[in-house]
């Protein structure tokens, strides 16, 4: 479930905020991070959390070895700031060049690794992107190169 902010203007008309702000202790206008609201029996939710952001490290998963060969690359894992609570990742894998059929090998996990079989000068070439998506439904996403090589 996604949260939206909607402010009601002097006339009465709703509009979106798509991007909310906030004044801060030193009066400078900054991007809101979080908002929260308090019902009128004191208790307090969250409503708002700014946007996720992901970034996968290290920026390659690669391998090698002598063909015909079984090859695992390095993990890769997705580091998130941003959103709340608890995050759910889905790995996904496009081929740019060389052999298809790279298995992901922990497909919903925050940490994975790349698998595939290789005949002597094969190889395997493409991006791996993993999407984040927090409990309030803000989603994100980051990617690296995959780089798989059987040589003889």
């Amino acid at each position: 479930m996604s949260s939206k902010i909607f402010a009601v203007d002097a006339g009465g008309t709703s509009r979106l905020i798509k991007t909310p702000w906030a004044i801060d202790a030193g009066g400078t206008a900054r991007r809101a991070k979080k908002i929260w609201i308090v019902d009128a029996g004191g208790t307090s939710r969250l409503v708002f959390v700014g946007q996720v952001t992901v970034t996968i490290v290290p920026g390659l998963a690669n391998a090698s070895g002598f063909a015909p060969v079984t090859l695992t690359t390095n993990n890769v894992a997705a580091q998130v700031t941003g959103g709340s609570g608890v995050y759910t990742y889905a790995w996904t894998y496009s081929p740019v060049s060389g052999v298809t059929g790279v298995i992901i090998n922990a497909p919903t996990s925050p940490i994975t690794s790349f698998t595939i079989r290789l005949q002597q000068g094969q190889d395997a070439f493409g991006t791996a992107t993993c999407t984040v998506t927090d409990n309030a439904g803000t989603v994100g996403s980051g990617g690296c190169q995959v780089s798989i090589a059987a040589t003889n």
